[in-house]
């Protein structure tokens, strides 16, 4: 969870701005207020803040010197600048001082979620992640790491028992945490993966803390008699068989990250897949990438290509239908309403893609999970 400080001197767009349900989602959490820059560094010398949204036009200290402050301290939030519209000098300078985002007031929950959705996704990365240090591992040098593969296995096992009453025990559970967050830091840098090209990992963790940990402990204990022996062995081939399933994970994540160059990521390429995962109901939605990205859609368009693959229509359509997915498992939503939800004009339409897509009707789909 992000913990996002607001800073504003206006009591009414401060008072509706904190009224937005986004901070009940769990997500992001308004952690603080501010009234001017100055109180904003105050508040950030005692508590951590993610994410830092201010004001360009306050008294005392405004949001362009406050970013400056907050580059030159040293701190690592990000910071979304808010002011007039077409105030084209202040959007500049502040991504000259490092502002991730500039949005103009006054700016709805839709506008101010998707300059959060940026910010988290760009820049708010623990350094002290074990996920991270192995994915910067894997970039060092993609086109030979195949032959170290091995030794990364053997590293990360090790970094996964830190820590371990039972590292044996633990290990698949401690693993696969490592494995989630180098693919979440994969998302991150290439928002497009997970619909177009993700990797298998199983869900959560520590599935094999159950039985075999209950039985060393007793072993260890002496409540166990010489069948203890045979789980331990158990314990060695899983031990084994964790290592291979890393090695082919590892493996998929390499292919990936030659597949789609993300030793150079490309930040414009993953803005347009973001506002599309956002808006990919939106029927005009390059229509929208112009007015945002302020960029002819010959050029988002070809440039979205060359490092994903597939169109930016082609991509909308992905987000579209894996949201269809999504509703047919987890909502009691007639088909039709899907439909119209997902902005389609007939529902005629909307199944015949959706069965292109999946191999089945919605219904079908429904009736399959």
């Amino acid at each position: 969870m992000y913990q996002v400080l607001l800073v504003e001197n206006e009591e009414r767009t401060r008072a509706q701005a904190c009224s937005y349900p986004l901070w009940r989602h769990g997500f992001y959490r308004l952690a603080g207020v501010a009234v001017n820059g100055k109180d904003a560094l105050e508040k950030m010398a005692v508590n951590r803040y993610d994410i830092v949204i201010a004001d360009v036009t306050m008294p005392v200290m405004g949001g362009l010197e406050l970013c400056r402050q907050i580059r030159d301290s040293g701190y690592g939030s990000c910071v979304i600048l808010a002011g007039p519209q077409n105030d084209f000098y202040c959007a500049r300078e502040g991504m000259r001082l490092g502002a991730v985002d500039y949005i103009e007031k006054p700016y709805s929950e839709e506008k101010l979620t998707e300059a959060l959705f940026f910010a988290g996704r760009s820049r708010l990365v623990p350094e002290e992640d074990t996920g991270i240090r192995f994915y910067r591992k894997l970039l060092e040098n993609p086109d030979q790491a195949d032959i170290n593969i091995t030794a990364i296995v053997e590293e990360l096992c090790v970094e996964a028992k830190r820590g371990c009453l039972n590292p044996e025990a633990e290990l698949r559970g401690r693993v696969l945490d490592i494995l989630e967050q180098i693919w979440q830091k994969m998302e991150e840098e290439a928002l497009w993966l997970r619909f177009l090209d993700p990797v298998d990992i199983p869900d959560g963790s520590g599935r094999f803390c159950g039985k075999l940990s209950k039985k060393l402990s007793e072993k260890w204990s002496g409540k166990e008699g010489d069948s203890g022996e045979i789980e331990i062995q158990k314990m060695e081939s899983e031990g084994a068989e964790i290592r291979r399933f890393a090695k082919q994970v590892i493996t998929e994540f390499l292919e990936r990250i030659r597949r789609y160059e993300l030793v150079t990521p490309d930040s414009l390429v993953n803005r347009i897949a973001g506002i599309v995962e956002q808006n990919a109901s939106m029927e005009n939605i390059q229509d929208y990438l112009e007015q945002q990205l302020d960029l002819s859609r010959d050029y988002m368009g070809k440039r979205f290509r060359r490092r994903t693959g597939v169109t930016i229509s082609d991509y909308c359509m992905r987000m579209r239908m894996e949201k269809a997915k999504g509703m047919l498992r987890g909502t009691n939503k007639k088909v039709y309403e899907i439909s119209e939800e997902l902005g389609y004009a007939t529902v005629d339409y909307f199944t015949k893609l959706f069965k292109n897509y999946t191999g089945y009707t919605p219904a079908g789909y429904r009736k399959s999970c």
